[in-house]
């Protein structure tokens, strides 16, 4: 088992800024490894925020691993 241990600022930060190619599905961060094209893929496709990668669903699911997966390491 690898435990990693983060804030959870910076973990809300680290998913919230994930992006992908609605083309080719590369994936990209914001902050830690953005496009080198600016705001489009590579490729040429859109960067696109998945749904579950918001501030609110990364807090979810934080929440969700703290009370349910936590406890059994």
């Amino acid at each position: 088992m690898i435990f990693l241990k983060l804030s959870e600022n910076e973990t809300v930060r680290r998913i919230s800024s994930r992006r992908t190619c609605e083309v080719c599905g590369n994936v990209y961060n914001l902050v830690t490894n953005p496009s080198p094209a600016g705001e489009k893929c590579e490729c040429g496709g859109s960067l696109v925020q998945r749904t579950d990668d918001s501030k609110e669903k990364v807090l979810i699911r934080l929440k969700e691993y703290t009370t349910k997966t936590m406890p059994i390491s």
